[in-house]
């Protein structure tokens, strides 16, 4: 069913073609760690959940900030579920975006890792 779903995302995405999505090079390349199992997922959902912020959110297109926000926001949700379903796959760079999203001081971590 997710596969179903996020396939449907990438579709929709993949159908606009006027959107450029401004991704922030540190998290990307932080997502694609070699070394965690689930990067592929994380990475992708990133990706995914940017790139829905702007077809969301047609007036915020220049806000990358909040894009990025709401963007890692939602891999913090996959990476949630990934946890639920195999509670060894914790990971220190996510595992600090959570500690920071529950202190919140996501915002300003994100606004000195993008910047």
């Amino acid at each position: 069913m997710r596969t179903r779903t996020a396939n449907g995302r990438s579709n929709r995405l993949s159908d606009e073609h006027d959107i450029h999505v401004p991704l922030c090079p540190a998290l990307l390349v932080e997502f694609n760690d070699a070394k965690y199992k689930y990067r592929h997922e994380i990475a992708r959902q990133y990706m995914l959940a940017s790139g829905a912020f702007l077809i969301e959110n047609p007036t915020k297109g220049g806000d990358t900030h909040a894009m990025n926000v709401a963007a890692v926001e939602s891999v913090l949700k996959v990476y949630s579920a990934i946890l639920q379903q195999k509670s060894d796959a914790k990971w220190k760079p996510l595992d600090d975006l959570v500690k920071k999203q529950s202190q919140g001081k996501l915002d300003d971590t994100l606004r000195k890792q993008c910047k």
